[in-house]
């Protein structure tokens, strides 16, 4: 399985719940059993980490979805404008007995309340 590139647009200081389906190349729903997902956002200096083993994402296994929430305080704290550098996340999935696999990843656009 491809990832795929999805460009996010996030708002300083809002929350978010974003949910993701997990299909294959065939457009059929991806087994996640035994799998730990994370996700990774990266602007400028700031990095949230979010980890389905730790229970900061969840995932619905019979609908292969991942659902990824970002509090207030976590947009609130990626860096203004001027600090930012190439924003980023990545989602991926560890499967038990090591294999890795990007699933999603894309750039991220923040913006402040008022611009």
């Amino acid at each position: 399985m491809l990832p795929a590139n999805y460009p996010l647009t996030l708002q300083r200081g809002d929350s978010y719940a974003i949910d993701f389906i997990v299909k294959d190349n065939a457009g059929a729903l991806v087994d996640l059993t035994g799998s730990n997902i994370t996700f990774e956002l990266v602007s400028g200096p700031v990095t949230i980490s979010l980890d389905s083993d730790a229970d900061t994402l969840t995932v619905d296994l019979a609908a292969a979805k991942i659902s990824v929430r970002l509090t207030a305080t976590q947009t609130d704290g990626l860096p203004p404008p001027s600090a930012r550098q190439g924003a980023r996340y990545e989602l991926r999935r560890i499967i038990t007995g090591g294999d890795e696999q990007t699933l999603l990843y894309g750039t991220v656009t923040v913006k402040d309340c008022i611009e």
